[in-house]
């Protein structure tokens, strides 16, 4: 689950192009905000388009973006898609979740981790088998418990992040 486009592949780009054929990748607000000559919902459009390229290139197994814009954060848009969430999100047929770490220094990645995702647990749409793993955008973790090596893909990863380049 990405807060947004580009942080699937920042956080665990690695683990995307290693495997990317077991995941499904949820991206819960495309993060369309006004900047230099680009409306709000022209910057979601483009935002989603590169999010949707690197899905298809990758083979991801299922994707899905919810549209969003305006001004940040966008906490009540990002919750206006609650139901859609429970919907699209079966929990119980994953073995892992991957979340941005609680502690992202991100207010909407925190969002997502604290208050977003617990909800969606609490719908009862969540088996307590799935472990959740956190990883790193903006900010680095205190304490890792785990540590993937990704040296035989890091140059796919940086041509993945490289395909935002709205970024």
């Amino acid at each position: 689950i990405a807060p947004h486009p580009d942080d699937e592949v920042i956080g665990c780009g690695g683990v995307l192009c290693k495997y990317a054929s077991n995941f499904d990748v949820i991206c819960l607000s495309s993060s369309g905000i006004a900047y230099h000559n680009l409306s709000a919902e022209n910057r979601a459009d483009i935002r989603i388009s590169e999010f949707e390229k690197v899905m298809k290139y990758l083979n991801v197994n299922f994707f899905k973006i919810y549209k969003t814009y305006g001004k940040p954060p966008l906490f009540n848009k990002m919750k206006s898609f609650y139901g859609k969430y429970l919907q699209d999100i079966c929990f119980q047929k994953y073995d892992y979740i991957f979340l941005p770490h609680p502690q992202d220094k991100h207010k909407e990645h925190q969002f997502v981790s604290n208050i977003l995702i617990p909800a969606l647990i609490a719908s009862g749409r969540f088996s307590f088998k799935t472990k959740i793993v956190f990883y790193e955008v903006w900010s680095p973790m205190a304490s890792p418990s785990y540590y993937e090596d990704i040296s035989d893909v890091i140059d796919e990863k940086k041509r993945l992040i490289g395909m935002y380049s709205s970024q």
